[in-house]
This record gives structure tokens, sequence and C-alpha cells, in this order.
């Protein structure tokens, strides 16, 4: 049994939008060196340097991914327990960590626009007390967001292994529920929460493994039974879950700028998280984490970002693809000048 990886969206409460933007700060913050020795010696002092080489990581930050998918928990126990605290103290001393596996997901995200469909339909099986599902069936029809990294599978039986029930027995769960989330997603969206299929990196290759972003917004559409103790939830990623994203850091900026020029650092002081005053980083105000978010905002330009990058490698795979028949008209005169000269 696993801990609820979701929490209800609070637009009016001042301690919801203060962590989902201090969590949006953490992850702008850019690099620093000292970071990887501060996650190495949080996974020392929380005996969980077994989970992870001290020298596996700091030359090797593209193996995020394959840390994650890793058999011996490393992402239960360091990643994700982590985060669902929602301590902001205790996250950013993962932070080093965190910030590798986004960038990875961005990159394989970006990588699949060119191949996966508008829709997509994932997976995730997991067992719940009875009081833990009882808090999820309040949300039916509300909106929540998701404290950790999702493991999803595409294959429907696997997600049904992984919640621990038995489809063709008659013997119930005691106190417990069998929940499989039904996710629908629209993929071509404006993912600043990126999401990716990483079967290609992970360990256990049969999974058909989707990773999802940690603080990616979903609708509860329906709770349906199967069985006995057996539930279905169909969780929605559309457009109007995208806008909610995009309003959660927008009322979150206004309500702690608060008409001021209150800038990142400052912000970070107030959240306890030690920030070096000297970066010109840190001296931005706290309104510079709204400039990603600007030409979503803006109609006359591109309507989403995803679009935005869409193009972009659009773009440069076209200019690929005109300099390689370049290369063969240039090869093919070659060649029959060549000819020609044999003739002679």
């Amino acid at each position: 049994m696993t801990e609820n990886p979701f929490r209800i969206i609070e637009l009016d409460e001042q301690n919801f939008l203060h962590d989902c933007l201090a969590l949006k700060t953490l992850c702008a913050i850019p690099n620093r060196d000292s970071e990887h020795d501060e996650f190495i010696q949080f996974c020392q002092e929380n005996d969980f340097l077994q989970y992870i080489s001290e020298f596996e990581f700091p030359h090797r930050p593209d193996v995020a991914i394959q840390l994650y998918t890793r058999s011996s928990g490393f992402s239960s126990k360091i990643i994700n327990s982590t985060c669902r605290t929602q301590d902001l103290l205790l996250i950013s001393k993962i932070r080093y960590y965190l910030k590798h596996l986004h960038e990875e997901l961005t990159r394989l995200y970006i990588d699949s626009l060119f191949w996966i469909p508008k829709f997509i339909t994932v997976y995730r099986g997991q067992r719940f007390s009875m009081e833990e599902f009882q808090k999820l069936v309040q949300c039916h029809e509300k909106t929540i967001l998701t404290t950790q990294y999702l493991s999803t599978t595409s294959i429907y039986d696997i997600a049904v292994a992984f919640a621990g029930y038995d489809i063709h027995s008659n013997e119930s769960l005691k106190d417990e529920v069998a929940v499989i989330f039904k996710i629908s997603i629209r993929t071509k969206n404006s993912h600043l929460k990126p999401f990716a299929y990483i079967q290609e990196y992970s360990h256990i290759i049969d999974e058909k493994e989707m990773l999802i972003s940690m603080g990616t917004v979903f609708s509860i559409v329906d709770i349906c039974q199967r069985g006995e103790n057996f539930y279905e939830i169909l969780l929605r990623h559309d457009q109007a879950e995208k806008e909610i994203e995009q309003k959660i850091l927008n009322k979150a900026i206004e309500t702690f700028s608060n008409g001021t020029t209150i800038t990142i650092g400052d912000f970070l002081i107030s959240a306890n998280i030690h920030s070096p005053l000297d970066d010109d980083f840190y001296r931005q105000p706290l309104t510079s984490l709204l400039e990603e978010y600007s030409q979503c905002q803006s109609g006359n330009i591109i309507d989403s970002v995803s679009d935005q990058i869409l193009l972009l490698f659009t773009t440069e795979k076209v200019q690929e693809y005109q300099n390689t028949i370049k290369i063969k008209q240039l090869s093919t005169e070659s060649f029959k000048h060549f000819q020609r000269t044999l003739s002679f």
C-alpha cells in the first residue's frame, strides 16, 4: 500500500499557493556546483546512499531516469517520499536530482511531439487504505495535482498487478481498496509539466512505463466500481487543466508579490530556503517567473508553448532535410561529372 500522491487544488488557500510557487522557483534556480554535494549529504544523513553510487551521478546526469526506475526503491524511498512531504526545505535538498530528471523528461517529451497521438490513455495501479480512498472519493469532479512523480503504464493488466488485485479470484481485500487510475492526456498541450514514455531507459522494459511530472493538474471525471474493493478512477488532463496550471502560478505570484517589487531571493528567504543573494537570478523580481507563460497568454503569437517548441523543432527538421537533399544533389552531380570524365 502506498500513500496518496495527489493534493486537491485550493486557489484561495495561501499555503497551497505558497507551496506551488516555491516548487516552481526551486525548479527555475540555475544549477550550482555545490548542489551535488548537498544531494549526496542528504542521502548520507538519511541512510539513502545505498541506493545511489556517490561517483555515478555527478558525471552522468543523463541517467536520472534510469536511477528513478531502479527496483532498489530509489524513487519511492528518496524522491517521491520527500516530494510528498511538501516540505520545501527537504525538497530543496534533492533539487540537484529533480532538476536533471525534469530536463530529461522535457527532452523526451519534445522528441515525442513528432510521433505521439493527440490523445493517449495510460494506467496506474495503486492500493489505498479505506481512509485514503474516501479522501479521493471526496475529490470527485474536482481538480487535483500530483505531489510526486507518477509512474504509469500503457498496459491495463500491469496496472492491475501493481494494485495487487486478482481479477480471477473471489477473495476480497480487507480494509484496503485496489484502484486503477485511467489517465486521459491531451499530449500536444502546453506541457510545462512534461511527461514521457521511458521504457527505453527503464530497468523493466516490459512495463511500458510513462513518467508524469510532479505538479501536473488532473480532473477526477468519474469513479466506477469494478469489483469488491476494486475501483477505477478516470483522470483527465486537457485544455482546462492546462489553464489551471497557468492560473495557479499567476494567482500565487499576484498574492505574494502584492504589487511590490519583491525578488525571487526575498521569496525564498521567506520560505526558509537559503539563496546566494549575490546571484543575478535571485535579484530578479518574482514576476519574472511569469515570462515563460507570456506567449501562452498572447493570442496573436502562438497558442501554446508546446506548439512553439514543435514549430522550432519542425523548422530544424526541415532544415536538416533540406541540407540532406542538397548533399544528395551535390553527390549526384559529382557522380555525373565523374561519368562524363570517364567518357572522354
